[in-house]
């Protein structure tokens, strides 16, 4: 039962808190966020959105700058969903008595005595600075979802490591996410292409916690079509509002089951979603197109490849402010149980990766840490590199890494082939008889 503003933050903050020495030095950092001149551009409002999306859930003092007030209250709400105790204002940069600044798409900066960031994002590409200032193009994209969320990702990024002190040095950096490369001045061009609203089939999200949440906040934007089966057994519980772009306080402090929220979401924009509230393990028809793997505890990794999935996509975060993205098109990559053989004792902690922290209230309950934007990025990334595949870019590796420690941006790729796998080396007869002409993306197995 949360009773004050003291217990929220300790319950909420718990993930995020290992990670900082003093615990309550998030407790009076505080960021302003300068809106430009043409907040009415689509892309620029769902930027702002998005950035103040995940900065509302670590810090909790925020002042905007906004030119055009009539938002203010969009906002606000947006902000109250996720914190119900956070402290807003909105007033003049000249009034701010903020720690550093956020300018959000700016034009120009100047006389600036103060440390500050500068992001902006569109189609498949985003810009982050420190310090300096940086802008794109306005977009003539009709999709610049990917562009724009990394960005805000990045922004929370840079945020929070200045909030821990870490060593922070003037940089521009421009980040593709369609060639997963990172550069030290602006491409020529932005070498993405648009997508048409393609069908993805049948989806099976397997983990409705901080990425798969994510995912599902983020999928009405892109155009894509689907149907998903939510498939999680969980409960939400306050810590999970902190690295997540989905869930909101109430529906936390009510503990609702996290399918519900999510299936909420999607049935909103007009998307079906189905729900199984139990584990993987438990499901007795999971005939799918595609697989979206959230989640790493019940031995979920070598179940689901054990049932002959279609086209799968995983994604996890560790416990080295990292992401990791993975792709198995059968009898093309490695598998899922394959791609973490090494690493599911040393990397990876069961539910959402990271540290384990204290037990709470009860001798059997622990959680683990995650930061509050790694979610979102891997959602970012996972949903990207679903986009490319079923348009017909398929990168070589299957497993893409990105650290967010940072802000050098290196995309680490691991390129391993099927073969060498101990479970999808023995189906390759099943799949090309029978398993793989059931769904929708089996072409890409034979190419």
């Amino acid at each position: 039962m949360i009773t004050n503003k003291n217990q929220w933050y300790q319950k909420r903050n718990l993930r995020t808190s290992s990670f900082i020495d003093d615990s309550s030095a998030l407790d009076n950092f505080h960021v302003g966020i300068i809106l430009p001149e043409n907040i009415n551009e689509n892309r620029i409002l769902k930027l702002t959105e998005l950035t103040l999306n995940i900065l509302s859930r670590w810090c909790s003092n925020i002042s905007i700058d906004n030119p055009y007030p009539e938002i203010n209250e969009h906002l606000l709400k947006l902000l109250k969903i996720n914190d119900p105790y956070i402290s807003v204002t909105f007033n003049s940069i000249k009034s701010f008595k903020s720690h550093i600044n956020v300018f959000i798409s700016p034009r120009q900066i100047t006389d600036m005595d103060h440390d500050y960031i500068s992001i902006d994002g569109k189609g498949w590409l985003s810009c982050c600075s420190f310090n300096k200032t940086t802008s794109l193009p306005e977009s003539k994209s009709q999709n610049d979802i990917i562009g724009i969320s990394f960005a805000a990702c990045l922004v929370n990024a840079e945020l929070f490591r200045y909030s821990i002190h870490k060593p922070c040095v003037p940089y521009t950096k421009w980040y593709s996410v369609w060639n997963l490369e990172c550069y030290d001045y602006q491409p020529v061009k932005d070498d993405g292409q648009d997508w048409v609203q393609y069908d993805l089939g049948n989806i099976n999200l397997i983990g409705c916690g901080a990425i798969g949440s994510s995912f599902v906040y983020l999928f009405p934007f892109t155009g894509l079509k689907a149907n998903f089966l939510l498939i999680d057994p969980d409960p939400l519980e306050i810590h999970n509002t902190s690295s997540s772009l989905l869930f909101s306080a109430d529906a936390a402090i009510k503990g609702e089951l996290k399918v519900l929220q999510n299936k909420q979401w999607l049935n909103q924009y007009d998307i079906n979603a189905e729900i199984f509230p139990h584990y993987y393990n438990n499901l007795s028809n999971s005939n799918c197109d595609l697989v979206c793997c959230f989640a790493n505890e019940k031995d979920i990794w070598a179940s689901l490849q054990n049932n002959y999935p279609p086209l799968t996509f995983h994604a996890t975060t560790s416990k080295n402010w990292s992401v990791n993205i993975g792709r198995h098109i059968p009898l093309i990559d490695e598998c899922i149980a394959c791609t973490f053989k090494d690493i599911i004792k040393t990397e990876f902690v069961p539910i959402c990766g990271g540290v384990e922290l204290p037990t709470i209230n009860t001798e059997t309950e622990t959680h683990t840490a995650i930061l509050p934007y790694l979610a979102p990025v891997a959602a970012v990334i996972c949903l990207a590199q679903i986009i490319k595949t079923v348009s017909g870019k398929i990168e070589k590796a299957g497993v893409t890494n990105f650290s967010m420690l940072t802000p050098n941006g290196s995309f680490i790729e691991d390129i391993t082939k099927f073969g060498n796998c101990t479970i999808c080396e023995s189906q390759e007869v099943l799949y090309k008889k029978s398993f793989g002409k059931k769904s929708k993306f089996w072409a890409l197995s034979l190419r």
